[in-house]
């Protein structure tokens, strides 16, 4: 195995992910094409449902509840940061990586050493960009 030679650089690039938000009832046009925002996967914080009700709790009656005994119904979803916003706000990044209907973003060679992970949640946390 070879030995990595003394004066190289080692760089790490971390990435982010951004997927399209698979909300239900869009039409099939939109599904298909791709056509459904992309929104970033923000670290340490993926899952979407903020707030749920329990489906045996008699807070909603509905036809729906009767079928969903002990399973949550949403109340809430987390706010979402949309790829563009944090194209457009995390300072230095490359060009995305698109990996089929993924797009990834990474810092560049001269801004390897910032915390992307930290910039991105910071972000997500900021109310001014939603």
């Amino acid at each position: 195995m070879a030995s990595q030679p003394a004066n190289a650089d080692i760089r790490v690039h971390r990435r982010v992910r951004s997927y399209r938000q698979m909300i239900r009832h869009n039409n099939v046009k939109a599904m298909v094409n791709r056509m459904r925002p992309l929104i970033m996967s923000v670290p340490s914080r993926e899952t979407q449902i903020l707030s749920t009700y329990d489906g045996d709790a008699n807070i909603v009656q509905t036809n729906l509840t009767s079928n969903r005994r002990g399973l949550p119904i949403v109340r809430y979803l987390r706010p979402v940061v949309p790829f563009e916003t944090a194209a457009e706000n995390i300072a230095g990044l490359n060009f995305p990586v698109v990996i089929n209907g993924d797009k990834f973003l990474e810092k560049s060679d001269a801004n390897v050493a910032d915390d992307l992970h930290q910039d991105l949640r910071d972000l997500e946390a900021d109310p001014n960009f939603r």
